[in-house]
Parts: structure tokens; sequence; C-alpha cells
């Protein structure tokens, strides 16, 4: 397995490199970049992060030699030490690295590209940092994490920290990742825009996404098309999906494929009782019979040509998306990243930066051992497992990233080992899980 650049992530001449960016070496003492992120590290693992000065005193004696006072300790949660640490996260997350499973697997596309956010609630003492929206509980500080990432090769594409006030529509208009030929870009309704889907066109690549509701829709000849005709027809002839050549939007228009499948019924209950929720605030609101119909069906848009992909396999395609909700999870429920501690914000952030390094590093690792077990057996290993694995078994990381004991593979085999027992992907009746689409999407 080549694992070369995670060997390289945390060598201490990159976090040299990264220390005297910002001016943070000045203050090392006997605590070095390595000693920092060492312990940084070490209470991001901690019970969801949190450590006393006095446990990360007796760490770095007990563990690395190192007599500091907590009050010593305390004095290096600084301006420029937070800053160093994002550096750090920032040169992790720019580093490319490729580990595809099958080169094979949805072969029509060069890259399938798949982005989401997810976002927390921050200390208030953060809002110079992380501004949030507020409301509720005058909640002030919140943070974004955009995320992308390529599906075929597992490639991190994009990765970056704003503020909660960022939504993302602002983040399609200036999204910062150059569009390549050939590119998949599968998103969700929150980087609906035309003009993005007509940028994205130009560059020749694709788009696939569910259709903004609010959006009009026109057949080729200028005429308004009409859903309920659509729902009308397949619900009396049992069809279970169509496609339509349509254009989007009144003024900025687009020729997009409309394929659509009909919903089931307690998928359209619950989008109901959704919408009946919200309207709740406003005083006789009712639903439109339109808007029940359009509840009825299941509406995407594409620019794939049906010769690529045909409607049941656009309708399949969007299930991938999903996969980067998982991520989201594994981000919350493992590494803790929406925990809050109460200290101070210098070093609130120092530790929460440090989550985002392990999760970094322990991604990498993961896609790289996930490709040896296809490649060795043609199996699937789930990425939640070994994730959980991975967080409970970080010591084995930094002895290969440190290169301890490189030249023993023992260090790699114990860390292989326990990836084959009970981690492969399972089965979930009547859901399609990632295991199923990959095999079927396989040349």
């Amino acid at each position: 397995m080549n694992i070369d650049i995670l060997r390289n992530s945390l060598t201490t001449r990159i976090l040299w490199n990264c220390a005297e960016a910002n001016g943070f070496y000045k203050r090392f003492g006997k605590i070095t970049p390595q000693v920092f992120i060492d312990l940084l590290l070490h209470c991001a693992l901690h019970q969801a992060g949190y450590c006393s000065l006095s446990q990360m005193s007796n760490y770095l004696s007990w563990q690395l030699n190192i007599d500091v006072s907590k009050q010593a300790i305390d004095e290096r949660f600084t301006d420029s030490a937070y800053k160093y640490v994002l550096s750090v996260v920032n040169y992790i997350a720019g580093q490319r690295m490729s580990s595809a499973l099958d080169t094979s697997f949805l072969e029509a596309f060069s890259r399938v590209r798949i982005k989401d956010s997810t976002k927390f609630k921050l200390p208030c003492w953060l809002k110079d940092q992380y501004k949030g929206h507020g409301g509720f509980g005058d909640i002030q500080s919140g943070m974004c994490i955009q995320f992308e990432y390529d599906l075929k090769s597992n490639a991190i594409i994009g990765f970056s920290l704003t503020n909660e006030t960022r939504n993302d529509f602002e983040e399609s208009r200036e999204e910062p990742q150059p569009i390549l030929s050939n590119d998949l870009l599968i998103r969700d309704l929150g980087y609906w825009s035309i003009n993005k889907f007509k940028q994205i066109k130009s560059a020749g690549a694709f788009f696939l996404s569910r259709l903004n509701t609010t959006v009009e829709l026109f057949d080729l000849q200028g005429n308004r098309f009409e859903l309920k005709t659509v729902y009308q027809k397949m619900k009396k002839y049992r069809l279970t999906h169509q496609q339509f050549i349509v254009r989007l939007g009144i003024k900025e228009q687009i020729v997009v494929r409309l394929c659509v499948s009909l919903a089931s019924d307690e998928v359209y209950e619950k989008r109901i009782t959704t919408l009946k929720k919200q309207n709740q605030r406003y005083k006789n609101a009712t639903i439109r019979q339109e808007t029940k119909d359009r509840y009825h069906l299941n509406l995407f848009v594409t620019n794939i040509p049906c010769q690529i992909l045909d409607t049941p396999d656009i309708l399949k395609a969007y299930h991938f998306r999903w996969q980067i909700e998982l991520i989201f999870k594994q981000w919350k429920s493992i590494a803790g990243v929406a925990s809050v501690t109460a200290v101070r914000a210098e070093r609130f952030l120092c530790i929460l930066y440090a989550k985002l390094i392990l999760i970094l590093i322990n991604y990498r690792f993961m896609r790289v051992i996930q490709s040896f077990y296809y490649r060795t057996n043609q199996r699937l290993l789930s990425p939640y497992k070994c994730m959980q694995s991975l967080w409970l078994h970080f010591d084995i990381i930094c002895d290969i990233l440190k290169r301890k004991g490189w030249r023993n593979t023992t260090y790699i085999d114990s860390l292989v080992t326990r990836f084959s027992r009970n981690h492969y992907l399972e089965n979930r009746k009547k859901h399609i899980t990632f295991e199923d689409l990959f095999y079927y999407y396989l040349k």
C-alpha cells in the first residue's frame, strides 16, 4: 500500500514550515511543533476532546519525558497557536492522494464530485473567529465545513472552514476548485444555480441535482410544463419513470433532462407532513394542488446524455450523494467535532483543529485500506466501522506517520489485520446500499 503522502503529512519539516508561516515557533521552548501537535492529538482523542491542563502536563511528562507546568502549557494557547494548527489542517487537506477501488466504476466520468456542508454551533466567545446566525438562545457563533471529494478516486478535492452564515448558494458562486472536462458534479438543492449549471456545461462537464420546485419549467416550444399531467399519466399507466427535455427558468434558461419517478405513498405523506409543520407559522396557509402533485414525484435534472446513463441509472446515481451525509455523521458521532467545551477560545480552536487533523488522516488511511481489501478479496469495508477503529487505535497510525519502526511491517500488519474482522459492509433490507450501487455501476 502506497501511503508515502500519509506518512509525510506530520513530518517535523512540514510542521516547522507551518509554524514559521505564523510566527508561532518563537514561543515553543521545550514544546516543539511536533510535541505541540502530539499533545493536541492526544487531547482530541480524549473524551470528545476535553483534556485538562493537568492531564496535558502529565501526558508530556509520562509519554514524552518533557516536564512542563500546566501554566506554561496554557500560555502556549495563543492567537498564533490556533492559526498554526489551522495551517497544518489546510496543508493536509491540500495533499492529493488517489486510491480508486476499480477503474471501471462510472468510467464515463473522469471524476464524480460530491460536495456538501455541515454546520454546528460554537461557544459565543468565538464569534470574532466564526460568526453565527444568532436566533434562539442568542447563539452568535457557528462553523460551516465545506467538504468535497471524488467518489471514484476517494481523493479530497476541497475542505474549508467558514462562518455559519455562509450558505451553500454563496459557496456555489465562488467555488474555488476548477471544473474539468468530464467531471460529474452531484449536488444538493442548497447549491442550486442555473448559472452554475451553465458553467458546468460550458466546461464540458456534467451535473446531477434534484429539481428546485420553485423554478418554472417550459417545454422546447415555450409552453409551461405541467407536472400534474405527468403525475396523472404515470399513475394511470403505472409507469415507474419517465424523462423529458425541458427548459429551466424564465430569464436565465438552460435545456436539461428532467428525470421523473413516482414517490411512494410513505414518502409523499412525509413530505406533506413536513410542509404542514413549516406552514403552521402562517395563518390560513394552505397547500396548493400544484404543490401536492409535485410532491408525488421524484424530480432530477441533469445534462448527462441518455447514452451514458438512462433514466433509471440517473435515479440510482443520485443516491451516491448520501455518502457524504454518512461522512458528516462520522465526524460528529465519532470525532465529536460538534462537542463544545468551556475553555478559552484559543485552546478550544486548537483542539477543534486537531480533531480535523485526525479526521483527514484517518480518512486517507481508511480509503487506502479499503482499496487494499477490495483488490485482495473484492469486498468493500464499511467506512463508519473503519473510522471507529482508527479513532480507537490512532497510536498505531502515529507510529507509522512518525516513522517509528517503519521498516518493521508489524505496525502495518497490525493495523490492517484489525480491519479483516467485522468491518465489511452489511446489506440493509429495503435500502439501496453503496455496495449495491458500486457493483451496479461497474463496467
